[in-house]
């Protein structure tokens, strides 16, 4: 007979449409939750290249919802469920098993309210350790190899009344191994999905190759006080975010250090894979809903149709540029209708001044109870003037220009 450890005191918060029962590792299984309240943790984790058998599909549901055997699981969800276990915690969220795989519109349905799976759990595990779901997490770290060691005299104390000889031991600060970051080297931080899972969680527990991070909406800390570097950490939303009212709206200053914060996010963003490039607006969907309640603006295709509307069109893709894809992503003005990295020209200004105008822009979503998801089309109107310039040898006269581009 198998026991579960007793659950903790924990808040419980609004729960996503279904959980993972931890109470019995060996034996998992699905339950409804929708319109409840349960303290849960969520995976963060990498799928890799293989196929995942033990996704849950419209087939296997009613089995799944009796019990899972754990033996059918990759090693990185089975580690998921036993650390869930051994928090005291009930219940764990993953997407392989929590949506339906092959169900358009449980898929639609789920995605769309990623933003609150996040943010609701107590904790999420970020597998950042593992390269494919096979790998799994909770593994022995291979310690750190100095780059000098150093006899060192411990002096003497009443455990040991005898001198001794110690080692001291030295690393390079700039070594990769003693500096881990949220991205770089881990395997959570190369993938687009993880982002909005990482920023939007409360609290985390990054299993990196080297050690255990404990991270927070404050703070990143390593597990026994090895160093972290926060220059190369994960931004963090601002908590402006996160305030209750809309006084942002009314704070020209604050307003636009949350404009710019996510121009820093879509950097990041566009560094990062994605296995299908349709989910281009899809993984980041959960951070624009939250920047839309704040900023008050209009979300269009990855872009904010407000004052700075033409500083979000001022990006760029680095040399070469890679070819455009052969699938509609977005509208051609928007950094998500290319799989490149995008940076913008300039920081957003108070003072700036336009030299255009913008007439319309707008989008019309796939679904339209997905507004900020994926678009089918894209209109964009702008009006400005030229001015006089050469082109190959040839004057060509200022005159006013209406620009009409539609994809």
């Amino acid at each position: 007979m198998t026991t579960s450890n007793p659950s903790p005191q924990l808040s419980a918060c609004p729960a996503p449409t279904r959980l993972i029962n931890c109470r019995d590792p060996g034996r998992p299984h699905l339950i409804l939750a929708k319109g409840s309240s349960h303290t849960y943790t969520a995976l963060s984790y990498v799928w890799g290249p293989e196929d995942q058998p033990h996704r849950t599909t419209d087939a296997n549901l009613p089995s799944y919802m009796c019990s899972i055997d754990s033996a059918t699981l990759p090693r990185t969800i089975r580690d998921a469920i036993y650390l869930t276990y051994q928090l005291g915690i009930d219940f764990l969220w993953t997407d392989s098993l929590c949506i339906i795989q092959d169900s358009p519109e449980d898929k639609h349905r789920e995605l769309a309210s990623m933003r609150d799976v996040y943010r609701y759990a107590y904790l999420t595990i970020d597998a950042a350790s593992a390269e494919k779901a096979s790998d799994g997490f909770l593994n022995d770290r291979t310690p750190l190899r100095p780059d000098l060691v150093l006899p060192f005299i411990c002096p003497s104390d009443d455990i040991n009344p005898l001198a001794h000889c110690g080692r001291l031991q030295l690393y390079e600060n700039s070594s990769p191994d003693t500096c881990t970051t949220n991205n770089g080297n881990l395997r959570t931080g190369e993938r687009a999905w993880c982002l909005q899972e990482t920023m939007l969680s409360r609290r985390t527990l990054v299993f990196t190759p080297d050690t255990v991070q404990l991270r927070c909406q404050t703070t990143t800390q390593n597990i026994g006080g090895a160093k972290h570097d926060d220059a190369f950490d994960i931004p963090r939303l601002p908590d402006a975010l996160f305030y209750p009212n809309r006084s942002i709206v009314r704070d020209p200053t604050l307003w636009l250090q949350i404009r710019q914060r996510w121009l820093e996010i879509v950097n990041d963003y566009s560094r990062r894979k994605l296995s299908y490039p349709s989910d281009r607006l899809v993984a980041c969907a959960g951070l624009a809903e939250l920047f839309a309640r704040a900023l008050g603006s209009r979300y269009v295709a990855g872009i904010w149709n407000d004052k700075h509307l033409l500083r979000d069109l001022l990006w760029r893709v680095p040399e070469p540029a890679r070819s455009r894809p052969t699938e509609y992503l977005a509208p051609s003005w928007s950094w998500a209708s290319v799989e490149d990295v995008i940076p913008f020209y300039f920081d957003l200004h108070l003072n700036s001044r336009d030299m255009a105008t913008s007439v319309t822009c707008t989008c019309t979503p796939h679904d339209p109870a997905f507004p900020l998801g994926p678009v089918a089309s894209g209109y964009l109107v702008l009006q400005a003037h030229m001015f006089r310039c050469r082109v190959k040898g040839r004057h060509v006269s200022g005159v006013h220009l209406h620009i009409n581009a539609m994809q």
